[in-house]
């Protein structure tokens, strides 16, 4: 179970350097938090093939600190938790040994942010673009809550990286969907790897565009 890397047990070496996989995702969020990205990546190259696909993924414990929210916890290949703030905005990094596939895994997954809207739902490409939610009627004059833009995959030294402008509001289902759709996407390629912010390290992250193409009339 993924919790906290600082807080990790004396034994989580031991038990990564026998395999055991959710030590290795230890060890890397401990690497990663310190920013020694080669070595987090050289202890998920150590996952190997796995009977069980979705250990080869897991979430830093503190994915959404950057994004305003403190209570964020992960369950090791269980479903994710939020705190119940509302607020921030959406930014995914890839650590990752493979980091050909993880950025394509990445893009595919960012192809569908975009449709992702306030209570978690993915709609269709002709709803989101006539603002229209069939499940949830809203009123006249109002925008369904969807992201702005969402970035192409840009390497960082961490590994890929896309942002994601919520306009400064991401509510929990919503960025339980993104994650849900990133962890979905790696796990069905087989691809090791532990997903991080990179809100944290603005010196890490590529240069962000000031003139944006909103997705959405929201």
């Amino acid at each position: 179970m993924v919790t906290n890397t600082h807080g990790a047990d004396a034994g989580v070496d031991v038990r990564a350097e026998a395999g055991e996989a959710a030590a290795i995702h230890l060890v890397a969020e401990r690497a990663a938090a310190k920013r020694e990205y080669d070595l987090a990546r050289s202890w998920l190259a150590r996952l190997g093939p796995r009977e069980d696909p979705r250990e080869l993924v897991s979430v830093a414990s503190d994915l959404w600190a950057w994004c305003g929210w403190g209570g964020f916890r992960h369950r090791f290949a269980d479903p994710f938790h939020f705190a119940d703030d509302e607020q921030g905005s959406a930014a995914f990094t890839v650590v990752s040994p493979d980091t050909e596939g993880a950025t394509e895994a990445l893009r595919r997954a960012a192809a569908v942010f975009g449709r992702v809207i306030g209570d978690g739902c993915v709609l269709s490409r002709e709803n989101i673009e006539d603002d229209v939610d069939p499940a949830h009627p809203h009123e006249e004059g109002t925008w369904l809550h969807s992201p702005n833009y969402v970035s192409d995959p840009e390497p960082t030294p961490a590994g890929p990286h896309v942002w994601v402008d919520t306009k400064n509001f991401l509510p929990a289902p919503m960025g339980e969907t993104m994650l849900r759709l990133l962890t979905d996407e790696l796990v069905a390629s087989r691809i090791p790897a532990h997903i991080i912010s990179g809100h944290g390290d603005p010196e890490d992250l590529p240069k962000r565009p000031t003139n944006l193409i909103p997705l959405s009339p929201d």
